[in-house]
């Protein structure tokens, strides 16, 4: 089961890697009016909160993706690597054969 799980998480980060960077263009796209009203406030604190908190949510959404695939990618590769893995006598532990 945990050989399955991999391969599609494998397959599925590998197929997600388009809406990954439009998601990346997309936060640049949302951070340029932000800086500019930021600018255009001349220095106001509300504006000014208003815009790091926009910033910070544009972040978040930018960087919780990313950090979920990197979760994902290495969590598929730990199962590849304890499927490659075998046991001190040369055999496979029980627990990983399918």
């Amino acid at each position: 089961m945990a050989v399955l799980f991999s391969s599609l998480a494998d397959a599925s980060l590998k197929a997600a890697i388009i809406p990954i960077i439009a998601n990346e263009l997309r936060g640049l796209i949302l951070v340029g009016p932000v800086l500019y009203g930021m600018y255009e406030s001349g220095g106001n604190l509300m504006a000014l909160w208003i815009g790091f908190c926009s910033l910070c949510g544009v972040g978040l959404s930018v960087g919780a993706p990313l950090l979920l695939a990197r979760g994902l990618r290495s969590f598929s590769r730990l199962d590849e690597i304890k499927r490659a893995g075998r046991g001190s006598a040369g055999r496979r532990s029980p627990s990983l054969i399918i």
